[in-house]
């Protein structure tokens, strides 16, 4: 809108050009062709105003298309901005998804890794808890790329774009990210002990 409402006043004003310099030509000839019937004083009047049109016209036109130029630049640059906002704002999105779903993840590993514990009255034989324990661990081992890949990623993003994204929510991923990989190193070390045979002496 605002290009557009620029560019209509340099193409109004280009249109005069022709009109302008015409005026001037014909200005300037008909003092050639008077001059001795003007006085010094008019002649010397004329010739001046000729040349502020000329002048004034020329500084007018090079004014506007820097003007245009302007408005272009910032326009373009503000179309950057807000193009580069929504992509920061979708990794945001992205990244609290991936966050929250391991966190989920983890919550329900450590309630699994809680409940293993064999306890006495527990009559479940102990293969069938080792079998348990072994799938757990699988489970585990299978989200740790993920766990890694989005915490790299959140930090990756704070680095990039700190400008970008304001304190509260910086500290939010930030700690987001640091609990999940806490979380994760203590599943992962936990899930290494075998159940024991709560029967044993």
């Amino acid at each position: 809108m605002a290009r557009s409402h620029h560019q209509k006043i340099v193409q109004d004003i280009n249109s005069r050009k022709v009109p302008v310099s015409d005026v001037t030509v014909h200005a300037e000839q008909f003092l050639k062709s008077t001059r001795d019937k003007l006085t010094p004083e008019l002649q010397n009047e004329l010739q001046g105003s000729v040349g502020d049109l000329r002048t004034t016209y020329e500084r007018l036109l090079g004014t506007s298309m820097d003007w245009l130029k302007d408005a272009k630049d910032l326009l373009d640059r503000l179309k950057r901005e807000k193009d580069e906002t929504m992509s920061v704002e979708a990794k945001i999105r992205s990244l609290q998804e991936r966050l929250n779903g391991l966190s989920d993840w983890i919550t329900e590993m450590e309630r699994q890794l809680g409940s293993e514990q064999p306890m006495e009255e527990n009559l479940q034989p102990l293969n069938r808890q080792n079998q348990d324990h072994d799938a757990l661990h699988e489970n585990i081992q299978s989200k740790q790329e993920d766990t890694v890949s989005v915490v790299q990623d959140t930090e990756s993003l704070l680095r990039q774009y700190p400008d970008r994204i304001d304190q509260v929510l910086q500290s939010q991923l930030r700690g987001q990210a640091t609990d999940l990989k806490s979380r994760y190193g203590w599943s992962a070390t936990s899930h290494r002990t075998e159940p024991t045979d709560s029967t044993e002496p």
